[in-house]
């Protein structure tokens, strides 16, 4: 019983941390006056969700969030580099075809183009907290990743469609989780297709 009830407080310690994490990131979005602010917030959103995936809790959320917050402010925004050419492709891409109407197989290349970049922009942030590497390097070490990790990228699609579901079915979660838990997910299956090249490397 005593095992079970400290269970719980766990759980719902976990679940006020997502809560409270997500508050933290629209807060520091906004500190930033969102265009200079919603990337440092979002890396070290991903960053938190790494130390707790690896079973590191022990520092207080604000003071962690802010100190990482101002560490990676300027570093981080660079990213737009990269970041927004990958967005402009894909919104490109979509908005060809949707001009097109009808599907035709001409729309399967741009489809498959929209579908490598989208998946690449989920890895970007996860490995830009696990290697110190120039812009081009983290592309490129994303894209890398990405291509050789087809079972985390269908768990991660998995997982990050049945959240978006949650979301659309019940908007009241989305309020309170709707970052946070994103980028939980996101940095879990990211960060195991990591160690898994990583592990190839090292046996080669």
């Amino acid at each position: 019983m005593k095992q079970f009830i400290q269970s719980i407080y766990q759980l719902t310690n976990w679940i006020m941390s997502l809560v409270y994490m997500n508050l933290l990131w629209a807060v520091f979005t906004l500190l930033g006056g969102v265009v200079l602010g919603i990337l440092p917030s979002t890396v070290t959103l991903y960053a938190i969700s790494k130390k707790w995936i690896q079973g590191d809790y022990n520092f207080k959320l604000h003071q962690e969030f802010w100190k990482h917050y101002k560490y990676v402010f300027l570093t981080s925004n660079k990213l737009i580099l990269i970041v927004l050419p990958l967005i402009l492709i894909a919104f490109i891409n979509l908005l060809f075809i949707v001009e097109q109407g009808a599907f035709q197989l001409v729309h399967l290349p741009f489809w498959g183009i929209s579908f490598l970049v989208g998946m690449t922009l989920l890895y970007i942030i996860p490995t830009y907290n696990t290697f110190d590497l120039p812009l081009l390097g983290i592309l490129k070490n994303a894209l890398f990743i990405m291509l050789i990790s087809p079972i985390q990228n269908l768990l991660l699609l998995l997982s990050l469609g049945s959240l978006l579901v949650i979301y659309y079915f019940i908007p009241g979660i989305a309020f309170f989780f709707n970052v946070s838990v994103f980028a939980w997910l996101n940095t879990f299956f990211v960060m195991d297709a990591t160690k898994q090249v990583l592990v190839k490397k090292q046996s080669v």
